[in-house]
């Protein structure tokens, strides 16, 4: 699966607005010609293009649907977590996948036209690298069950 789904969208769509859980207010992302403007709390912060160093892309189950979740690095702005999720109550979200889907194709589209440098992945690493140990190790004693060997003894000292 995508965290973007293929779609046309114009510039104008390029605002998302977010609350991403129950702890905070709603979160508002706009897009200028060279800037990210996110709003937490009423208090606006502008992240230019020039100083994101990455764009992660992710989807994740979450309350029985399929979430997204881009989080934009920066240089001296830390880190965005821009979710297409809205937080309405407790266990209790409203997707908001069609703005959230055009607002961060359009700042892929802006940001790689403005920042060459800029790092784009999709997918989580470490959830990948923490899912090949469990099947190495589930493989494992699967084997050594079936080989009828007893796994060996650890001698604490």
């Amino acid at each position: 699966m995508s965290a973007i789904p293929s779609k046309t969208e114009t510039a104008e769509q390029a605002t998302h607005r977010v609350r991403p859980h129950a702890f905070t207010t709603e979160h508002t992302y706009a897009l200028g010609p060279d800037a990210i403007t996110a709003t937490y709390k009423g208090t606006p912060s502008v992240v230019p293009f020039s100083d994101i160093t990455r764009v992660s892309l992710i989807d994740y189950a979450n309350a029985g649907e399929l979430h997204h979740q881009c989080t934009v690095k920066t240089g001296k702005h830390g880190k965005h977590k821009i979710r297409s999720h809205h937080f309405v109550s407790l266990g209790g979200f409203e997707s908001r996948t069609e703005t959230y889907a055009a607002f961060v194709r359009e700042l892929c589209r802006r940001l790689s036209a403005a920042n060459p440098s800029a790092e784009f992945r999709q997918g989580s690493g470490w959830i990948q690298g923490l899912w090949f140990v469990v099947l190495a190790c589930s493989v494992f004693g699967w084997v050594m069950w079936g080989a009828g060997t007893d796994v060996p003894e650890l001698a604490l000292v």
